[in-house]
């Protein structure tokens, strides 16, 4: 809402350098949904002076969205094209005025706009918790969603690291935040009751990147298998943000029902 709030604020000044341009620091799955939408927003907003809009995107690694791995690479530098992001890659944010943002190369490029998504992390609450972090702060759980070295707390969501099954940990994403919920909810209660706890076993992994205009792509495990992009894909996007995501509300049945461990993130959706 802060942004939105922002971006509508551009056209009331006076034109001057740098008024509709974006500096977007972090080409990973928030950086690259953030630029291709904010090209669109911007150019709305800016009306007659829409041809002054830029939107420029900035990534310390040598690709976009290095951590999406190949699969929907290809996908995505075609979306950027597009939709008339520029990407830079190699380059990261060195500095910020309130006239524009300096760069690892030292351009200084005007821009009243600057967004940084570089970086994820679990809450610092985490720390007050004994037991084994990952890098990202996130409690080292057990199948059960036990933090180990502290037995009487269970942690979920983006607080914890819990093994998907392959070796690999689990996502901060809603995919999975939303059964380490349900798992580790109905854990906690059945421990305190002297019941079985039940193991955490997430469904197949998917990833659906919104690419603005560009519509989405769409990809299937870990690895990201592209199954579909375009317009498909744009519509499976908005169904899961406006649908899949949110829990039922003001009904208590649906919500005891959703906290059921037993059901499938395709039963929820």
């Amino acid at each position: 809402m802060a942004l939105d709030a922002h971006l509508h604020r551009l056209s009331a000044g006076p034109a001057c350098a740098g008024q509709f341009t974006a500096v977007v620091a972090g080409a990973g799955f928030t950086g690259i949904e953030v630029s291709t939408e904010l090209k669109d927003r911007l150019q709305a907003i800016a009306g007659p002076l829409s041809h002054k809009v830029r939107v420029i995107l900035l990534e310390r690694a040598d690709t976009v969205g290095p951590e999406l791995g190949s699969g929907p690479c290809s996908a995505i530098c075609a979306a950027l094209n597009q939709v008339g992001v520029e990407a830079r890659l190699n380059t990261s944010l060195s500095a910020v005025t309130p006239t524009g943002a300096t760069l690892s190369d030292g351009t200084v490029i005007a821009a009243h706009t600057v967004i940084w998504t570089a970086g994820m992390a679990a809450s610092p609450l985490t720390r007050q918790i004994v037991g084994r972090h990952d890098p990202l702060g996130r409690l080292l759980v057990d199948p059960q969603l036990r933090v180990p070295e502290s037995p009487d707390v269970f942690a979920s969501g983006d607080a914890a690291a819990a093994d998907t099954g392959g070796g690999h940990p689990t996502l901060q994403s809603c995919q999975h935040a939303i059964p380490l919920g349900r798992i580790a909810g109905h854990n906690a209660a059945a421990d305190l009751l002297g019941h079985p706890a039940v193991p955490f076993s997430p469904e197949p992994y998917v990833t659906c990147l919104d690419l603005g205009s560009a519509g989405a792509v769409f990809t299937t495990g870990l690895d990201r298998e592209v199954r579909m992009t375009g317009a498909p894909a744009k519509g499976l996007k908005r169904s899961i943000n406006e649908r899949r995501i949110y829990p039922p509300l003001d009904d208590a049945k649906a919500i005891l029902n959703a906290g059921d461990p037993k059901r499938t993130w395709a039963e929820m959706a």
